[in-house]
């Protein structure tokens, strides 16, 4: 119950109801609930007579509250009275424990008057108790929590209390739905993310679990609500659940599965049942099981004891007949090692955390950043380089971008501010600080087989090849410009490029994915082949599962004529390789229903390819990228390969190409670019140590003619 008046209040009732009120600090989300009738009141005739019951804050901090309206006349002639007794009782919550003594922190409530009446929920938060916080310092609670004690009995409907008129009994504890937003409205510091009742991003988990549990509620239900939550690590499993919880005004209950794993099966079971039988205390409440799939890779290997102990102890707790409600949801980060379990089969309900799309990441980071200042964030680039990034990625991203900005503005301060200052004062985030963060996340993540990244590779750096160019582009803008011919029956093309080593196969799809702003996954053939019987193929349908979570998307197979040889030529025994080329088949026939993942395949031997994968549909649209033969050409890829160097007055790039022997590849025209470089940055250091010349005279390593002419001379003998 919050200390808060509403001074002036104009409601006009067009019906003869009673109403429930969301009184919003913005007066247009006013909305109106039924809940009674009432006598016929007149416009401005009414009075607030019921205090504060429940209090949320969001994003845009606006409070719930439950009012009952009263006509004013008759507010007059009543005299409200105190009360000379009131007895209440503390609310079962695994927030706290029942144990205390809350007398200190009742007085100290109840010093001013305030308007009960019978049933109301009070929520007082315990930072106005210092005993309590003593002893919290030894507990594994959250700070602050809030104290909850329901009204059992007092004088009259409803009556002032306070210190001075009233006499306070506390009898016992009991059971009740509580505000469970209320400390969130307490919390006197930023709302983390994860305190929001309605976290920007995962608005439609929360809504999907809800409606699971709603059943659940109802007053006639006798039996015991069991939910699943699929995803991996990092999505936010526990965030969906919390806020369903604050939603529904339910408590939570917190089993680590690390907790209840003993040396032994017995003991296993024992921590498991006396886990589970400790929630039925706090009902009305979820139960939230985390990492439950740690029970199915223990080696104790007694999947099937865990799982009848859990059954008989779910089963005892609903042979109870509670009067309040119990909900056990479980999350678990690897759904295919738990789909075997015996434990999966007592989860009657499952919800499946997807990878995020491009509007949830960006209110996500939107909601993270808060009211941290910012200046010129590209909030829908951030969004759109971030693909397949989770909630935990996305926290990382903020807080990283925000240790960047600390560091950068540390160092500018030459140790003038103290760093204590500097954190008082916060940081603000540019454009810049969350790029650099991006950019290493992505670094990690790259580790991984197919980790999507949006190459920086442009068109400027690849010389030559105007015509691969215009196909490559022609092939991937199409749908994504004119998305109603997938719907027509239009079947996408696949681009393999064919030729020789070292002629830019790779730079071409880095680019094309660039220009188009699609995600790059990049892998090599032989990097998917695994000496396990199925994981090849498996391997192979990741790869298209995140094409799809982070489209739209490119991915890109190197050396393919690896991973897709001629069927009945492989020459092994189990025929492991014919198993992935239908694999791959089968997937490239999948994409062709969206319009967002295009393939593209690179090889030296296009002879040695399936013949299925060249079929209409599939890798029908093949390029040829040779050896630039022409002086223009390959003049255009020394000028792409050179164009961030320093050249001396005396560089002439078309004397180089005309003294370069024909037949090289755009890596051969790489090499003797590299080269030259090293070559000057050799030439400044021994300048630097004969002192012919200073550090402070060197703005930039310059390449001079003469570097060029010593790397073809030395290379090919010109």
């Amino acid at each position: 119950m919050v200390d808060r008046r509403v001074d002036s209040l104009e409601l006009i009732v067009s019906q003869r109801f009673l109403t429930y009120y969301n009184l919003s600090l913005n007066e247009n989300d006013l909305c109106l609930k039924f809940i009674n009738k009432c006598p016929e009141v007149k416009k401005l005739t009414i009075g607030v007579k019921t205090n504060d019951l429940y209090e949320r804050i969001n994003t845009d901090v606006w409070s719930q509250r439950v009012l009952e309206l009263i006509r004013k006349d008759i507010l007059l002639k009543e005299q409200i009275k105190y009360s000379s007794e009131i007895q209440i009782s503390l609310i079962q919550s695994p927030e706290y424990s029942a144990n205390h003594d809350f007398s200190t922190l009742l007085k100290t409530y109840f010093n001013k008057s305030r308007y009960i009446v019978k049933n109301d929920v009070i929520g007082i938060c315990s930072e106005d108790d210092p005993l309590y916080q003593t002893k919290l310092k030894s507990l594994s609670h959250n700070e602050w929590p809030v104290i909850y004690f329901r009204v059992n009995s007092l004088e009259g409907n409803g009556c002032l209390i306070d210190s001075n008129h009233s006499n306070l009994y506390q009898t016992g504890s009991t059971h009740s739905y509580i505000p469970a937003t209320l400390g969130s409205y307490y919390r006197t510091n930023v709302m983390q993310f994860e305190d929001n009742p309605n976290p920007c991003g995962l608005e439609s988990y929360i809504r999907s679990l809800s409606e699971i549990v709603a059943p659940y509620l109802m007053p006639n239900n006798t039996s015991i609500g069991t939910v699943m939550i699929e995803g991996p690590i990092g999505c936010g499993k526990k965030t969906i659940v919390r806020a369903m919880c604050k939603n529904w005004n339910l408590h939570l209950y917190h089993i680590n599965t690390n907790d209840i794993l003993g040396d032994s099966a017995v003991l296993t079971e024992t921590k498991i049942k006396t886990s589970l039988s400790k929630a039925a205390f706090y009902t009305p409440t979820v139960v939230l099981i985390s990492n439950i799939n740690i029970l199915s890779n223990n080696e104790l290997n007694d999947d099937s004891r865990i799982a009848k102990i859990f059954s008989q102890t779910l089963f005892e707790m609903n042979d109870k007949n509670c009067e309040y409600p119990l909900v056990v949801i479980a999350t678990n980060s690897e759904p295919k090692m738990f789909a075997n379990n015996e434990l999966n089969s007592l989860f009657i309900h499952s919800l499946e955390i997807d990878c995020l799309d491009i509007e949830e990441r960006e209110n996500i980071i939107r909601s993270l950043i808060g009211q941290i200042a910012t200046s010129d964030v590209n909030f829908k680039e951030l969004a759109q380089r971030s693909a397949a990034f989770y909630l935990s990625d996305l926290k990382a991203l903020v807080l990283n971008a925000i240790k960047y900005a600390f560091d950068l503005l540390r160092d500018d301060s030459n140790g003038v501010i103290e760093e204590s200052d500097l954190t008082l004062a916060g940081v603000v985030l540019c454009n810049d600080h969350l790029m650099k963060a991006l950019i290493d996340l992505q670094k990690m993540h790259f580790e991984s087989i197919g980790s999507p990244n949006i190459p920086n590779v442009k068109w400027e750096d690849i010389g030559g090849h105007e015509t691969i160019k215009s196909e490559i582009l022609d092939t991937i803008q199409l749908p994504l410009e004119c998305p109603q011919l997938i719907s027509l029956g239009f079947k996408r093309s696949g681009v393999l490029l064919y030729g020789p080593p070292g002629t830019g196969k790779t730079l071409l799809a880095k680019a094309a994915a660039a220009q188009c702003s699609l995600n790059f996954l990049s892998v090599k053939g032989p990097e998917l082949i695994n000496m396990f019987v199925g994981q090849s193929e498996e391997n192979v349908r990741n790869i298209f599962i995140k094409a799809r979570k982070c489209a739209p998307s490119v991915i890109f197979f190197d050396e393919l004529d690896s991973l897709a040889p001629n069927r009945g030529h492989s020459g092994d025994s189990g025929g492991v390789m014919d198993r992935v080329v239908s694999q791959l088949l089968a997937e490239m026939d999948g994409i062709n229903k969206s319009n967002e993942v295009f393939v593209i395949g690179a090889t030296n031997r296009v002879d040695l390819l399936d013949s299925a994968l060249l079929r209409p549909g599939r890798f029908d649209r093949l390029l040829y990228v040779g050896i630039a033969d022409d002086s223009q050409s390959r003049l255009k890829i020394l000028k792409a390969l050179t164009r961030k160097f320093h050249f001396d007055s005396d560089v002439d790039l078309e004397r180089i190409e005309s003294l370069c022997p024909s037949g090289l590849s755009g890596a051969d025209l790489y090499s003797i670019c590299s080269n030259a470089l090293t070559k000057a940055i050799e030439r400044n250091i021994k300048q630097l140590n004969d002192k012919t010349i200073t550090e402070d005279e060197i703005n930039h390593i310059e390449v001079q003619m003469s570097d060029f002419m010593s790397v073809l001379d030395k290379t090919y003998g010109k």
